[in-house]
């Protein structure tokens, strides 16, 4: 199996976050979490997490099979959940034809400004 390819996504019951490093993913969230959260490459590998102790870590060297369509739909749903104004990353999203493109658009919404606090939002739980 290849190397496993970023930006890094975890998948948090729709809170949708994206990492370029592995690193950065791992000190972002607490390994009491971990275990919770739907991880994956940019191919859409899912990718399990290992915990150990107060820490933990993706299992590198066994990666699921590449599920790209289920990766682009967790993308796309939660683009369209995005409040009005952020409706400009949402009607990108629709517009969007491919995976590669939507893990871009989640990049470049993790560096746009936080107009009122928009971010909080999406700290809530998804049922």
């Amino acid at each position: 199996m290849g190397r496993l390819q970023s930006p890094f996504v975890a998948n948090d019951r729709g809170d949708v976050m994206a990492f370029d490093l592995l690193q950065t993913m791992y000190a972002d969230i607490e390994a009491i979490d971990a275990s919770k959260i739907e991880f994956f490459d940019a191919t859409g590998r899912p990718l399990r997490a290992v915990l150990e102790g107060y820490t933990w870590h993706v299992d590198e060297h066994r990666p699921g099979e590449p599920a790209p369509e289920r990766l682009a739909e967790i993308l796309r749903d939660y683009f369209s959940r995005l409040p009005d104004e952020l409706a400009e990353f949402s009607s990108r999203a629709e517009a969007t034809s491919s995976l590669e493109e939507l893990l871009q658009l989640r990049i470049e919404l993790s560096a746009a400004p936080d107009p009122g606090g928009w971010s909080k939002l999406f700290r809530r739980s998804w049922g």
